[in-house]
């Protein structure tokens, strides 16, 4: 019996129009799906979590993360900076405070009522 095999997959990453790595078809991003890997989720763990994904996508990859773990690993740590840049600009935004100060008053009213 002779088995022809591929000799490539196609990693199913695409850049969104805001720059963001999907997974597949979804809106689900590369980061989420490594962050929930490295939280010690199986593939099936995943598609759980995010059922909008496919089983076969999820292990494609996390096959490449793999292969690649320097590419990853800076990935993930831009996705941090990116996030905390994220909150700090939020934190210093008044629209944002403001917006915080008005739940704390409602939370407080509701406390003492």
């Amino acid at each position: 019996m002779t088995m022809v095999l591929e000799a490539t997959t196609t990693v199913p990453l695409r850049h969104d129009q805001g720059g963001a790595v999907r997974v597949g078809q979804t809106r689900v991003t590369l980061d989420t799906v490594i962050y929930a890997w490295q939280q010690g989720n199986s593939a099936e763990e995943i598609l759980e979590q995010y059922p909008a994904l496919n089983l076969a996508d999820i292990h494609a990859v996390l096959a490449w993360a793999l292969r690649n773990p320097k590419i990853i690993a800076t990935y993930m740590e831009d996705c941090a900076s990116q996030e905390a840049q994220t909150i700090q600009q939020l934190e210093v935004n008044p629209e944002v405070q403001a917006f915080k100060t008005l739940l704390r008053e409602r939370m407080n009213a509701r406390g003492s009522g």
